[in-house]
């Protein structure tokens, strides 16, 4: 729940522990994926909690703490809105049907433990919107794809492997891409490639000679696709997903 229709302001997080705690001074580089939800807050058969979700907020991001701010019940978290986030979304999350990418960078101040995603903000610093008419108890987002790296180039999710046969591995990133994707094998065998669309319709083609295939998606639709490269007679399919 990223905004709650209450006098309380009542948020859900959810978190997680770092697998090591980050680097005073160290720039990390950080973005997710998010969508606004659209529905119930609750099963129909809940007595007076089963409310049409018609809000969306913004403020969703990501906070780093010391502390793992664990609670359980319908209390919300432990501490109060803090009204920052070391990223956040400062438009208002509300495409049901697509997914919006929030990204930057931050050099650490401190050695950070735990990861919270959710609204830090109080209601009166969060902007809404509300969707269609109705009674509503908050604003509820779907969230993907969490990344903390030190890499410019984001992390290595993989979320985009379908199959992979043989010996010459390939790598397909940034995934998911937004103008640009790179196609990198480390072998110098040639190979022919393609991209097509789920449909099976072909959006790029060519011969892989070794080193990097560089493609400008800018102007294709958004979706996802698959690459197929013809490597000595078996097929290495991965997923580009392009937003």
């Amino acid at each position: 729940m990223s905004y709650g229709n209450f006098e309380s302001e009542f948020r859900e997080h959810i978190g997680v522990e770092l697998t090591s705690p980050l680097e005073i001074g160290e720039v990390y580089y950080l973005s997710f994926w998010v969508s606004a939800a659209e529905g119930r807050s609750s099963p129909p058969d809940t007595p007076g909690w089963a409310q049409p979700v018609f809000w969306a907020s913004n403020n969703v991001g990501l906070l780093f703490t010391m502390q793992p701010n664990i609670w359980t019940g319908f209390t919300g978290p432990e501490f109060e809105p803090r009204n920052y986030a070391h990223l956040f979304a400062q438009e208002v999350i509300a495409d049901t049907s697509d997914w919006i990418l929030v990204s930057g960078s931050f050099t650490a101040d401190s050695a950070y433990r735990y990861l919270a995603v959710g609204n830090f903000f109080e209601n009166a610093m969060t902007d809404t919107m509300h969707l269609t008419p109705g009674n509503s108890s908050g604003a509820f987002v779907y969230v993907d794809e969490v990344c903390v790296s030190t890499s410019p180039n984001g992390c290595d999710i993989g979320n985009g492997l379908i199959e992979l046969h043989g010996n010459a591995p390939a790598v397909v990133f940034p995934n998911p891409a937004l103008n640009a994707v790179t196609l990198l094998r480390n072998s110098v065998t040639a190979a022919g490639w393609k991209v097509t669309d789920l449909m099976g319709r072909c959006a790029a083609n060519g011969t892989w000679q070794g080193g990097n295939v560089e493609l400008d998606i800018g102007g294709w639709a958004s979706g996802t696709y698959c690459v197929y490269l013809d490597i000595e007679y078996h097929d290495c399919v991965r997923l580009i997903v392009v937003r």
